[in-house]
Formats: C-alpha cells, sequence, structure tokens
C-alpha cells in the first residue's frame, strides 16, 4: 500500500468489532477501505457477553451484507468451532441480590436463559480473539489495515478528509468512520461531547481479568433452593448489591475451554460511591469481603492483569454525523455494561450507517442530512438504554424494587429477541432479503423493543412508577407492586410466564420443546397484530431448521453430543 497516493473510499479509525465489521461490508461491496489503529492485535478489551437480541442482530447482519463469517459470532458452537475454544459458553444471565454480611438467600435470585441450540446460546466472547478474527475478516474483503500508527490531526475538506499520523504519513479519503470509541478523534476535534453528559446514569468501574475464581456454583447453597434451569457458572453471572453491580464472566465454563482466564468488573454508583484514594486491588477487596459468598468465590482469585480503575464512564455527544465522517457506538456514547447494551447499540449503529454511506458513496455526495436517521436512532436508542439502566441501580437500593424492574428488562429483550428471530426464520424460509431490510423500520429497528407499542407502553408505565419512587412519593414496595401488575395485562408476553407473579424468578428455557409452546401459544392466544410481528413464520420451518442443525452436530465428536442434549433439555 503506498498512503501517499492511494485515496481510498472510506477510513476507519479503530480495529475493534465495530470498525472491522464495519470494514468488512464495505470492503465486500467493493470499496475501498482503510482501518487505522494506534494499537495491535491481540489486545484486551470488554464487552465480552452477547444477548440473544445481540445474536439475532449480528444474524441478520451476516445473512443481509453477506458475510457469512460474522455469522460464527452468532452462537457458542459455531463461535467455538470457527473463531476460538478460548470463548466461553453462555446459557443464562443469573443475577443474585446481596446484603452485607450476610449468606445470600437463594430466593433473592434471578435467571434469564438464553436460547438452547440451535439458535443458541449465547456466547461470552475472548475479545483478543474475536477482533483479531474480525480484522481477518476484513482484509480478506480487501480492507488495508495499518495498526499501531496514531493519528495526529485531521482535516475535512471539500473532497474529503485528510489523516496525518505522528510519522508525518498521510491518508486520505472521502468518508470517515468514528469506530475508535471513548477517546473518539473526531469528537475531540470537533468538541462533539455534550459537557456535561445528558445521560442520567452516573457509575464507575475497576474491571481485570483473573484466574483461580471458582464457579459460583461451587459456593452457593444446593443449587435446588434456586429453582433455575442452568447452572451459574455457564453463563453471564451479576452479584448485585445496593450500590453498584459486579459481573463473572467465565472463559473456562465448558469441557472444550482453552483458556482459564474470567473477565471480572464492579459497577459503582459514582454519586454513592465517589472514588477514592485506595489502589483498584485494595477496593475489590473490600468490596468483596462485605458479602460472605462472593469473598469465598474469590478466595484463590488473582489478577492477571493491570486493574482498570475509571471515573465516571458515560459519555454522549450532541450529534453522531457530518458531510464527512460519522460516529460508531462507542466513539458516540457509552452508559454501562450491565445488559451489554453497547453491543446492540454497535450493531443497529453499523446497519443505519451502511445504506446512507453507500449511497453517498455512489453517487459522490456527502451532506450531513443523509445520516439525519442514523443520528436520531442512535440517540433515541442512547437515552432508552440509558434510562433502563438508570432505573436499574435505583432499583438495586431494595431488592422487591429489583425484583420488579428487572421484569421489564427481561419483557425487553425477550420482545426485541422474538422481534429479530421472526425476521431472520422469515428470510430463511423464504430467502427473501425484504424480510432483512425490515430490522431498519419500527417496531424492529429499536433496541430493547423500545419501538414495540405494547413494550414500549408498559416500560412507559414503569417509569413513571420508577420515577415516583425516585422523587420519594411512593415506597419502593408500592412501586414494585404497581410495576408487576402491568404484566397481568401484557399481552405480548405468554400468559404461562406469569411474569406478575413475584414468586415466579425465571421465565421458562428456550428449548425446542418450550419454543413450541411458546409458537402454539402464540399462535392460539396471542392478538393477530402482535402475533403477526412475533411468530409469522411457519413452524414447519423451524423444525427444518432444528433438524438440519441436530445432523450437523451428530456428524461432528462425540463431544457434541452435548449439544443435542441441550437441544431439547434445560439441566441444572
Amino acid at each position: 500500500m503506498n498512503s501517499e497516493t492511494t485515496t481510498y473510499d472510506v477510513l476507519i479509525l479503530g480495529s475493534g468489532l465495530g470498525g472491522t465489521t464495519t470494514a468488512s461490508i464495505l470492503a465486500k461491496m467493493g470499496w475501498r477501505v482503510l482501518v487505522i489503529d494506534s494499537s495491535s492485535h491481540p489486545r484486551f478489551a470488554i464487552g465480552e457477553a452477547t444477548t440473544p437480541d445481540i445474536s439475532f442482530q449480528l444474524k441478520i447482519l451476516a445473512r443481509k451484507y453477506d458475510i457469512p463469517e460474522l455469522y460464527n459470532l452468532t452462537t457458542f458452537h459455531r463461535l467455538r468451532d470457527n473463531v476460538s475454544s478460548a470463548c466461553g459458553i453462555k446459557k443464562s444471565f443469573s443475577f443474585l441480590y446481596h446484603r452485607e454480611h450476610e449468606i445470600q438467600n437463594p430466593v433473592e435470585s434471578h435467571q434469564f436463559p438464553t436460547l438452547a441450540p440451535p439458535l443458541g446460546p449465547d456466547a461470552h466472547l475472548f475479545r483478543q480473539d474475536t477482533d483479531a478474527y474480525m480484522m481477518g475478516v476484513a482484509v480478506d474483503y480487501g480492507a488495508d489495515i495499518r495498526q499501531l500508527t496514531r493519528i495526529q490531526s485531521i482535516d475535512f475538506h471539500e473532497d474529503g478528509v485528510r489523516l496525518t499520523s505522528d510519522k508525518e504519513e498521510e491518508f486520505h479519503g472521502r468518508f470517515l468512520v468514528d469506530a475508535a470509541g471513548f477517546r473518539s478523534p473526531v469528537a475531540e476535534k470537533l468538541q462533539l461531547r455534550e459537557k456535561p453528559s445528558r445521560l442520567k446514569t452516573n457509575s464507575r468501574t475497576l474491571f481485570t481479568h483473573m484466574m483461580g475464581v471458582k464457579h459460583y456454583d461451587e459456593v452457593a447453597q444446593p443449587m435446588r433452593e434456586y429453582g433455575h434451569h442452568y447452572p451459574f457458572a455457564e453463563g453471564t453471572l451479576h452479584h448485585v448489591f445496593e450500590e453498584g453491580w459486579m459481573w463473572v464472566i467465565p472463559f473456562n465454563n465448558h469441557s472444550a475451554s482453552t483458556n482459564q482466564l474470567c473477565s471480572v468488573g464492579v459497577l459503582l454508583n459514582a454519586e454513592k460511591c465517589p472514588k477514592t484514594d485506595q489502589s483498584p486491588s485494595e477496593e475489590f477487596a473490600e468490596i468483596v469481603g462485605r458479602f460472605p459468598k462472593v469473598a469465598e468465590q474469590f478466595t484463590d482469585a488473582k489478577p492477571i492483569r493491570e486493574w482498570v480503575s475509571t471515573d465516571r464512564i458515560q459519555y454522549s455527544s450532541s450529534h453522531i454525523a457530518g458531510d464527512r465522517y460519522c460516529l460508531l457506538a462507542h466513539a458516540a456514547g457509552f452508559i454501562d455494561p450491565l445488559f451489554s447494551t453497547g453491543l446492540s447499540l454497535t450493531m443497529t449503529s453499523i446497519d443505519d450507517l451502511i445504506d446512507p454511506l453507500n449511497k453517498s458513496l455512489e453517487e459522490n455526495s456527502f451532506q450531513q442530512s443523509t445520516f439525519d436517521n442514523m443520528n436520531a436512532e442512535f440517540q433515541a436508542n442512547l437515552d432508552f438504554c440509558d434510562r433502563v439502566v438508570s432505573n436499574s441501580f435505583h432499583s438495586f437500593q431494595d431488592f422487591d424494587l429489583w425484583d420488579a424492574w428487572f421484569r421489564v428488562w427481561v419483557a425487553g429483550n425477550f420482545a426485541a429477541t422474538t422481534l429479530n428471530t421472526n425476521l431472520f426464520l422469515n428470510y430463511e424460509q423464504s430467502v427473501d432479503k425484504s424480510w432483512l431490510d425490515k430490522n431498519e423500520e419500527a417496531p424492529f429497528s429499536g433496541v430493547l423493543a423500545s419501538e414495540f407499542s405494547p413494550n414500549r407502553e408498559l416500560f412507559e408505565a414503569a417509569d413513571q412508577q420508577m420515577q415516583k419512587y425516585i422523587a420519594g412519593n411512593q415506597s419502593a414496595t408500592d412501586a414494585a407492586t404497581a410495576i408487576r401488575s402491568l404484566f397481568e395485562s401484557a399481552n405480548y408476553l405468554p400468559s404461562y410466564f406469569k411474569w406478575h407473579d413475584k414468586r415466579v424468578r425465571s421465565t421458562p428455557s428456550f428449548t425446542i420443546p418450550d419454543l413450541t409452546k411458546l409458537c402454539l401459544w402464540y399462535v392460539l392466544f396471542a392478538p393477530k397484530n402482535i402475533r403477526d410481528q412475533l411468530i409469522s413464520f411457519k413452524l414447519s420451518g423451524v423444525f427444518n431448521y432444528t433438524w438440519k442443525s441436530v445432523r450437523e452436530h451428530r456428524s461432528r465428536a462425540n463431544s457434541r453430543k452435548r449439544v443435542i442434549w441441550d437441544t431439547f433439555f434445560a439441566d441444572n
């Protein structure tokens, strides 16, 4: 590559998942793409847990833009077979509520299963492997890569963009995509950051990778006392307490793992727990020491890299696109790792960018108005996720309130997953790409089903109860009772979920028998407008898809027999 003479169609700053996925799509379309990064692969990154709705966003992107390699990130078994055995399996989200100096009460716990094979399960991404893999995919499709290249200046002019490195190299392009994350060079140059940020969530974090973290099932009460579908170690574990929450993401939670690491991080309410003079390791030890079962889980744990400790992690931008540039999700704004909303925002922003950018490149006309929809969608999605997470932090102060608000998030994730599943399965049965294009329209385009009217109405009603509690106008108990009661008339959730009943702390699993029951409920009992949006595919097509997957697993090693079992049974 001769950087002094080549003018690229698109320059991309950052070679993480967002930047390389964008580069792969654009290069596959035939555009000249250069990805520039100040660091190099392999490298550490957070954002390690996928969710059912994210996995289907990836499935849709892979089919829509004909990037089969992206499809390998959509389920754990494809990831393990094609990308890296260092990634972990994720069969569920589990949440354990802790009170200081008390043994954790199994009744104060929740679990939300991910999809069973063949549509799932989700995965714990070992980002140094998955990010390097996607960089290779981008190169295979024709993108150029420059690592260890730090950009010193950015100049926008009438005909394009000129980047100058600290080694005085120049790179020219017609359009610039900033996927560099928090330290976005474009946001800094154009002063796009909102100061202060409009976001309501206010949290700070400390995190690292560790060895020697026990699987929580080893230190837990007898598993029958929790009443959940899957072991805690086979999913993403969240320890929740009054001031915040902790993630535990094991990569060594399956028999074929080649990785003994565990990702660990703590998010603290920055208003209640401002940063102190303690070292991160001292602060982590002090927090863990308050909760007996958490302390037991970390008795032998040791960090294998330096702790990262931050001040407030939330940031937002006044706008994210101009005549010759756009910011991808993590360059534009960030909330909190709770519920893994960052990956969803990233994939949504990529999909919103591709069509208008492709049109601009074809017409050689770059105007900010072309990207107005992308900007509006991202800002709306960011604000919605912020409300979900901010209310979660408020609800942590009382278990009953957290129990109620947890149900609101589950309803949104379930509805979003079902919406995306419907598009994907209809495409798989028809091979009609118009099904995939629908994901840019309501109700499919909003994260956590924020543009699906029944779910949005329930969310707004639940949020009103939270705001009354936050303002001191009602008790946590009254707010929790009012929120749970909303699910009694939520006709987009199967009635047999009994999601209004506080004694029910987990949805059914999503194995083939349970999915069959789910589909039959929508066919027989759901209002037609809801059924058409959520379950309009042919059930016969699902069984064909399942049988194809079972045959694929049977043709592999004996270790895959477990996958066939998991397709039909949830087993704790």
